[in-house]
């Protein structure tokens, strides 16, 4: 009996750098690629920063410093006991973990250590395909607040093809101050909770799955700092600056640029939080032929425009630079 391994990746919030003070946000609509027979746009929304007087009640302190991390493994449960899925999942305890190729140390298991188990399956997971589409709305002031996001990722198995679909999130904002995680303290930080609901479709039958999270936002950067989640799966997701211990496996395993080869466009994924960031592409003379600056931690550029061959790039992530090689076909 075939033990299928997946993962449910719950959609992150694209959060911009920009202010709106005292207006509503205005939405700005971004292009998207669809995949084969789909058109999506997806819309990214400013948002004012909510400060302590406005925060709607006393500063908290949240102290996860006593979480236990895991640098190789990511785990997932689910409920599919009388589903279509049950006899995948048989002999696992419906709980999966992955074992990544290239070992991300930014998991964290907070309820359980699962890793240590037997029985898991060891069939191979490949992500084929992942296009969101989202419509998020965030505070102007602290106020409620709901997510409504839909996204597909494609996972392929041996013989097995599974697409989940991340569906409704509804979010509120709960708190602010500071969170206290096992190697740094984060102050002037706001939490947002987020209850999700997720279907996981194969061959017509789906089973739909709740959960949900909480989100903190440092106030300097406008992104996730930490992501504890429940119900879908127990654990969490911390993105860390660069650290002296870990300099180069986020050089060499984790900031990425794919595809490659490419042909219009690269998505560039900087897997944690920067000050500025840049990137140069030079042609095989040296000559510089394209700059971009970045506003988010995943970036989509366009370079259909270059001619085909081989060129360089180099990433500058808080005076720390990156290079690859790139061919364009």
């Amino acid at each position: 009996m075939n033990i299928v391994q997946t993962k449910i990746a719950l959609s992150l919030l694209c959060l911009s750098t920009s202010f709106i003070i005292n207006a509503q946000p205005v939405l700005t609509p971004e292009d998207i690629t669809p995949l084969p027979g789909e058109t999506f746009t997806k819309y990214f929304m400013n948002y004012a920063w909510v400060d302590p007087d406005n925060s709607g009640g006393e500063n908290v302190t949240w102290n996860l410093s006593g979480i236990e991390v895991s640098s190789s493994y990511e785990m997932t449960c689910l409920e599919v006991a009388g589903s279509p899925y049950e006899s995948y999942f048989a002999g696992s305890d419906y709980c999966m973990v992955i074992d990544f190729s290239t070992p991300r140390y930014i998991y964290y298991s907070i309820e359980n250590n699962f890793l240590n188990e037997d029985g898991y399956g060891s069939g191979n997971v490949v992500q084929t395909s992942s296009n969101p589409i989202s419509l998020i709305h965030f505070p102007v002031s602290f106020l409620d607040v709901f997510i409504d996001t839909i996204s597909s990722t494609y996972y392929t198995t041996t013989g097995d093809t599974f697409r989940t679909d991340s569906g409704i999130r509804h979010c509120q904002v709960d708190g602010y101050g500071n969170l206290e995680l096992p190697d740094v303290v984060y102050e002037n930080v706001i939490r947002i909770h987020c209850i999700d609901t997720v279907t996981i479709a194969d061959c017509g039958d789906t089973i739909n799955l709740n959960g949900y999270s909480f989100l903190w936002l440092k106030e300097d950067y406008h992104q996730i700092i930490f992501e504890l989640y429940d119900g879908m799966g127990y654990g969490a997701y911390y993105n860390k600056a660069l650290s002296v211990n870990f300099e180069q496996d986020f050089k060499t395993n984790t900031l990425t640029i794919y595809p490659n080869p490419f042909t219009e466009y690269i998505n560039i994924v900087i897997p944690f939080f920067f000050n500025e960031a840049v990137i140069e592409i030079m042609d095989v003379n040296g000559n510089k032929v394209f700059t971009e600056k970045f506003k988010n931690l995943k970036q989509k550029t366009f370079l259909g425009f270059l001619p085909a061959g081989f060129y360089y790039a180099r990433i500058i992530v808080n005076n720390e630079i990156y290079e690859y090689k790139l061919v364009k076909i």
